[in-house]
């Protein structure tokens, strides 16, 4: 099935294609910054640490976008706050990107309580602190600590691929918005990621909407 780009209407769709150009225009000297505290691992060949970059800025380019499409419900003058955070959480239920239009972003809140995962509805309103990857890691630990730092990072472990139930291992990007009490993921699995040596295309949706109508589940998106 085809799938439908994202349209916001009025000042949201605009925000949208101007982050486009930007991102296009800005997004390597953000990723440069970025690697710029990481210094090259000498027993690492050159080539995986350029593909390692080319896999970072994609990331980075699809959490631009989406917090360009938050800043403009952030700043929306007819919704009170708790509209406004509604608003993002149904957004980003049915955002999707990447080869197969399957990548999507999840929420947790500045405690570690899961409020959004599209594809394990299961943990959300969950306090995910404790938990544990395959590996022993306590991810979520892990990602607040990055947040705390610097407020944004990338964090490895192990978690399902969309709906299936076995772990793989994935790269996380973690963001929170300096206005709002929300911390955005998204992420690539590890064991595909040469796919995403692509350029990033922009995120899709599987329809026009407004994004003000509770969502429990969102079906993904595909092509």
């Amino acid at each position: 099935m085809p799938t439908t780009p994202v349209f916001i209407k009025n000042s949201l769709g605009l925000m949208v294609t101007v982050v486009m150009i930007s991102v296009c225009c800005l997004g390597y000297p953000v990723m440069a910054a970025n690697e710029s505290s990481n210094p090259q691992d000498p027993n690492q060949p050159e080539s995986g640490t350029q593909a390692l970059r080319g896999h970072h800025l994609f990331l980075t380019q699809a959490m631009d976008q989406v917090f360009s499409v938050i800043e403009s419900i952030q700043t929306d003058p007819n919704l009170d706050a708790q509209a406004k955070q509604r608003k993002i959480i149904n957004f980003l239920r049915v955002a999707r990107y990447g080869p197969q239009n399957l990548d999507y972003f999840s929420i947790i809140d500045p405690q570690g309580k899961m409020v959004l995962d599209p594809y394990n509805p299961q943990y959300e309103g969950k306090d995910l602190t404790e938990f544990t990857d395959l590996n022993g890691q306590q991810m979520f630990k892990d990602i607040l600590v990055a947040i705390d730092e610097t407020g944004e990072g990338y964090v490895n472990h192990q978690w399902p691929r969309y709906d299936q139930k076995i772990a793989v291992p994935k790269i996380s990007f973690v963001r929170q918005h300096s206005k709002i009490p929300l911390i955005i993921m998204t992420g690539l699995y590890l064991d595909t990621i040469e796919a995403y040596e692509q350029p990033f295309t922009g995120l899709t949706m599987p329809f026009e909407d407004d994004f003000t109508n509770d969502r429990k589940t969102a079906s993904p998106v595909t092509q």
